[in-house]
């Protein structure tokens, strides 16, 4: 999701109309504007959803009653145009959806890129968050159409050793990977293929054999091989559903 605060609020306007979501349905989200209580957020449907400052852990990570001054420095823990991983909980009188953040730093990613495609391409899964270890790269498969692709970020006491400087620094390899990934997406969404970490690694993958630089993937030659590819891996599949059936 993306911020606006109360004095700016950012709207977004697509060619497809977003869901607007069930309980439990994991979503990157923007924190949009502060309102009374809670945040604003854009999670590209019709409506905004709510982020309730309850739900949140302050920077001083002492579990107490939120007082006048915490809702006044709000802008600690999220400012706008961040990017937050959260799941719906519940849904206020209204309809919109009441999240909650998940993972740490309040759900909060950095480091990466923001892609939104439209949110059928994007099912129900067991799991939508991935941890990529071959590419030091964390993926997100919101329900909502926003799609994260960022750097694996060191936590814990480790990262607080390493400073400030280290701590902002993604290594050029990382980010060739994440821009790959993204692409992948890109494409694949392009072409109208529902969105899985299998599907978004395979076509990197394809773009590393045929040595396709990554500016180049999103040319028109890479979409029909992707295309050609998995029109083959589906009419595998097709003969193989085909032979078991006859069985």
């Amino acid at each position: 999701m993306r911020t606006a605060s109360s004095e700016r609020e950012v709207g977004v306007d697509t060619l497809w109309g977003g869901g607007v979501g069930r309980q439990a349905s994991p979503c990157a989200d923007a924190p949009g504007k502060v309102g009374p209580e809670s945040w604003r957020l854009e999670i590209n449907s019709k409506q905004d959803a709510v982020m309730r400052f309850s739900s949140t852990n302050f920077p001083d990570g002492i579990q107490r009653r939120r007082t006048a001054v915490d809702e006044l420095n709000v802008r600690s823990i999220f400012e706008e145009n961040d990017v937050v991983y959260a799941e719906v909980c519940a849904f206020q009188h209204d309809g919109s959806p009441e999240l909650q953040p998940m993972g740490q730093k309040n759900g909060k990613l950095e480091r990466g890129q923001l892609l939104t495609v439209s949110p059928y391409l994007v099912k129900r899964q067991n799991q939508h968050c991935y941890h990529l270890e071959q590419y030091g790269v964390y993926l997100i498969l919101g329900r909502n159409g926003f799609i994260w692709v960022g750097e694996h970020a060191v936590v814990g006491e480790t990262a607080k050793l390493m400073g400030t400087e280290l701590e902002n620094f993604t290594p050029l390899e990382t980010r060739n990977h994440v821009c790959r990934l993204a692409n992948a997406v890109h494409v694949l969404s392009a072409l109208g293929f529902t969105l899985t970490a299998e599907l978004i690694v395979e076509t990197a993958e394809a773009s590393l054999s045929s040595k396709v630089a990554v500016n180049d993937m999103v040319g028109g030659e890479f979409f029909v091989q992707t295309a050609e590819r998995e029109k083959g891996a589906a009419r595998r599949v097709h003969l193989v559903r085909k032979e078991i059936g006859s069985i």
